[in-house]
């Protein structure tokens, strides 16, 4: 199966994507207060980003800083935005809690897993650990069931390859 050089190549490179990710994914530490940094802020202003991906994340500003925190699209869901910019005004000191290490893909982002102003929480720790435990799981599944699938494609483009291939030998010895 998988004779030729690019499709061999290919399905190497595929494999190699999904250790990379399922290793990184595998090895992310839960959150707790020794891997978060907590900083109390004022703040700028919040907005929701949908990059070409389509992920919701969300981009937080703060007077003290021209720099951005980030409310990644795993944890959008955890944030409750509604309420916070509802609640929460340009100006007023919130507590953010920022990752001290952020994995290999975004090592330079300021990756926020805790959000709190006026005594509410915004963004829990909690539900960004229950996140990153579900990914835990999922990534490495659909991970395996992708590889699987592309290996059956690869794999009917040969036969089908092959079967062009005869055809064509047949119709040459027939002349």
């Amino acid at each position: 199966m998988l004779k030729t050089t690019k499709f061999r190549f290919v399905f190497a490179l595929a494999v190699l994507m999904y250790l990379f990710l399922s290793i990184n994914t595998l090895l992310t530490k839960s959150i707790d207060s020794t891997s978060v940094d907590f900083i109390n802020l004022h703040l700028k202003e919040v907005s929701g980003n949908r990059p070409s991906r389509g992920s919701l994340n969300y981009d937080l500003y703060v007077t003290e800083s021209n720099e951005h925190y980030k409310i990644g699209a795993d944890w959008a869901s955890c944030f409750s935005y509604d309420t916070f910019f509802n609640n929460v005004k340009p100006g007023q000191p919130i507590k953010v809690g920022v990752r001290k290490d952020n994995g290999f893909f975004s090592s330079d982002l300021k990756l926020v897993v805790f959000l709190s102003a006026n005594n509410q929480t915004y963004l829990g720790s909690g539900c960004v650990n229950r996140t990153s435990s579900d990914d835990k799981i999922q990534i490495p599944i659909f991970g395996a069931l992708g590889l699987v699938f592309i290996y059956i494609l690869f794999y009917y483009q040969e036969l089908k390859d092959v079967g062009k291939n005869s055809k064509k030998k047949q119709l040459i010895k027939s002349d």
